[in-house]
């Protein structure tokens, strides 16, 4: 997962993700694979003009529609500064609305400055989830996905809260072999926010239940984790792959020293992470929004 691989070290992971690629390919009949563009922490408000280190959310808007995805998932934090309904109508969809049949958005602590975050959920409407909840599930392809919802404050994460209850049910009832999750705060950061422990109970009821990965923002940068528990140990049969895609145009944020098992931080770059979830497993390429690829891996479903 490392871009500094040795070369053999790479043309093994090009194996790999061809053989991995030949087999969804193989699958196209049943479950063809799906497309997925994941990112969060996008919109500056109406007005603001573009600098090289902040608000490209229409240049990385742009990239989400050449990728040509089919789903979007929107990791929170999605317009600035306090998520105004104003500035959803004004700035948000200006640049992004055009995905509006496509995405599952969650909601970032920027969504709750506005009391309730009332803005975003009546800019998403339906498609956000209960607003005294914002959490919900649904499907992608073969796989089932878990939209959640982090601001612990306002919506609680612990163990005995009803958001972690109706998780152990939803998962309990699922059928499907492949299992990932998105919620905005993520457990584990290198970036200026660091980790949340806050959702640890939410990441142990996902592990129980098979979760592959998860994908949040908050941090304005992209990085990559290897497969661990809620303790920080990695665990490549058991754990969960966190992913931060958190550049998704409002600006950058400078990382702090690596935590362990990061395997790729990018903190100057505007990109959104790329999945593509196939019947057994999925890829996955960090995206600059020039399109060139920054970092990359797979995983296999267990």
């Amino acid at each position: 997962m490392n871009a500094r691989r040795t070369p053999l070290a790479a043309l093994l992971a090009a194996v790999s993700l061809v053989a991995f690629v030949s087999q969804a390919s193989a699958a196209r009949t049943s479950s063809s694979p799906v497309r997925v563009v994941a990112v969060g922490d996008i919109a500056c408000p109406a007005g603001r003009v573009a600098t090289a280190d902040k608000c490209h959310h229409s240049q990385v808007a742009d990239r989400v529609a050449a990728m040509k995805p089919n789903q979007l998932w929107l990791a929170g934090d999605l317009q600035y500064d306090n998520g105004e309904r104003s500035n959803f109508d004004q700035s948000f969809n200006a640049s992004w609305g055009r995905f509006r049949h496509i995405w599952r958005p969650v909601p970032g602590n920027h969504e709750y400055n506005t009391p309730g975050a009332s803005g975003y959920y009546g800019y998403f409407g339906a498609s956000a989830g209960l607003p005294d909840k914002g959490y919900y599930s649904f499907r992608a392809g073969g796989w089932h996905i878990v939209a959640l919802n982090s601001n612990c404050s306002f919506v609680a994460c612990d163990d005995g809260s009803q958001q972690v209850r109706w998780l152990r049910q939803d998962l309990r009832v699922n059928s499907s072999r492949c299992v990932a999750a998105i919620w905005h705060h993520p457990l584990y950061s290198s970036g200026a926010h660091g980790a949340n422990p806050s959702v640890i109970p939410l990441w142990r009821e996902l592990r129980k239940g098979g979760a592959e990965f998860v994908v949040s923002g908050h941090d304005h940068d992209l990085e990559a984790f290897q497969p661990q528990d809620e303790n920080g140990v990695v665990r490549p049969r058991t754990g969960i792959r966190q992913f931060v895609s958190g550049a998704g145009g409002r600006s950058f944020y400078k990382a702090n020293a690596r935590v362990s098992n990061s395997g790729g931080l990018i903190d100057s770059r505007f990109g959104v992470l790329s999945l593509t979830l196939g019947r057994t497993g999925y890829l996955w390429r960090f995206v600059a929004e020039d399109g060139s690829t920054l970092e990359a891996g797979h995983g296999s479903c267990r």
